[in-house]
């Protein structure tokens, strides 16, 4: 019928190894329609394979130790744009993944934390591989502030990230608490 074929398929090497073969074969017709020539040629593309299944792991480990994690991991852009959110982000903050994607992460901070967030963050984005550690108030979708701890690495020169990465986790709890003992500390030294 005048068309090619690409295949790839596995074999026995003389070793007794499995290799994999692509084999990429074009036939010429006359212009009758009639097979006059069969070009081919056959490559082992067994390093390749080899290569795509190790990636194909690493992904899904990858993916299975983001998506079960209790903290929270966010990719922003040099705009501070959200460009990658963990599912359990959307724990934390109750946001669908695709309502938080593509906001400013400055957006769901309290005004209050902006002017020494802000800059921790010139510091992060003075050079490569810089780190800001942070506790500040995150805006859930139902309008409750709560507090949130993390740690944030420029990665925006690495061609496989090109964001800043962000680890963190509702500390809401424990800071309520140490306010509490706080409370009770001044309570007791009035007395």
């Amino acid at each position: 019928k005048g068309k090619g074929i690409d295949q790839e398929y596995r074999v026995y090497h003389k070793s007794g190894q499995i290799r994999w073969l692509q084999s990429k074969i074009e036939p010429t017709l006359n212009e009758n329609g009639k097979l006059v020539r069969i070009d081919g040629i056959t490559s082992d593309i067994t390093k390749r394979k080899a290569a795509e299944l190790a990636l194909k792991h690493s992904e899904t480990k990858f993916r299975s130790l983001i998506e079960n994690s209790s903290d929270g991991i966010a990719v922003s852009n040099g705009n501070r744009e959200i460009i990658f959110a963990s599912e359990s982000m959307s724990r934390i903050t109750g946001y669908s993944l695709e309502e938080i994607t593509g906001r400013q992460i400055v957006s769901f901070f309290h005004p209050d934390d902006l002017a020494e967030l802000s800059a921790s963050r010139e510091k992060l984005l003075s050079g490569p591989g810089q780190v800001m550690n942070f506790t500040i108030r995150f805006l859930r979708k139902g309008g409750e502030w709560v507090w949130i701890e993390g740690i944030s690495q420029n990665l925006l020169h690495d061609p496989s990230v090109q964001g800043i990465v962000t680890n963190y986790r509702d500390v809401t709890n424990r800071i309520q608490h140490e306010e509490a003992l706080k409370a009770k500390n001044v309570q007791l030294k009035k007395t």
